[in-house]
């Protein structure tokens, strides 16, 4: 909002590629192994949750929702921590001592607020790691949608599940949210697949894989995800500008 408003005072053209609190959702007929391993790696992991693209919320159908997170705990649980120069790690540090107290704040505030039930981390990582910003991967199941923990990008490896009855009732959660950058579907039904993403208010939407941004495809918010578009044709359009010429020659 600051570069925006700095902007504005020479009408400067601005691309506002923002942050999210992106969904992932989990339909009953979807892998469940692959929905885990995906959702993990594309949630708390990926970049310790340091990333606008992270599934930060996960919803899932209740039919599935504990054979969905015994998977999706197990794959958090194998997580190699350490040194995210080596190939072999899978979970690294947050950026900063005051990014680590902050994350930690929030994941207390959480558990103060009754905003879900904590189910796994929400700790400082010690012995070896002590010296580093090391925060254990958290997840939070039976998240209430409309609390801070739902709502607000935690930048950070917190995740919130968040349980769905059906299609309509999983759009809704999806949807109610201030941001609208990224999303990410579960399903082995293509019509489902279709429907689902264009009802999801955002910019990308993922299905049955991670958020493997190419330079050939748009990518950008709706809502508080920010406006316009960087990739693909449409990226190239954010630097051009169009010209009616008319001419008369009578």
């Amino acid at each position: 909002r600051a570069v925006v408003q700095a902007a504005a005072v020479n009408l400067t053209p601005v691309v506002a590629e923002l942050g999210g609190k992106s969904a992932s959702i989990v339909f009953a007929d979807a892998d469940l192994d692959a929905a885990a391993m995906l959702s993990a790696h594309q949630g708390p992991l990926m970049q310790s949750g340091q990333s606008c693209a992270c599934a930060s919320r996960l919803l899932v159908h209740g039919s599935v929702y504990d054979a969905f997170l015994e998977r999706f705990s197990a794959v958090i649980d194998a997580a190699m921590v350490g040194d995210p120069f080596d190939t072999a790690v899978t979970f690294g540090p947050v950026i900063s001592e005051g990014a680590l107290d902050r994350i930690h704040g929030v994941i207390e505030n959480a558990v103060h607020e009754r905003a879900g039930v904590l189910l796994t981390g929400g700790k400082r990582i010690g012995g070896e790691y002590s010296r580093g910003y090391y925060i254990e991967p958290t997840v939070f199941g039976n998240v209430d949608n409309s609390s801070n923990l739902a709502q607000i990008e935690i930048f950070g490896p917190v995740v919130s599940v968040i349980r769905f009855d059906d299609d309509a009732d999983a759009l809704r959660l999806a949807n109610e949210t201030p941001y609208g950058l990224n999303a990410f579907v579960h399903t082995r039904d293509l019509n489902r697949a279709h429907r689902v993403a264009r009802a999801l208010e955002a910019g990308s939407v993922w299905i049955n894989t991670f958020s493997d941004i190419s330079p050939q495809g748009p990518y950008g918010g709706y809502k508080q995800s920010g406006f316009g578009r960087t990739g693909g044709i449409d990226g190239l359009h954010e630097f051009l500008q169009t010209k009616n010429i008319r001419i008369g020659m009578g």
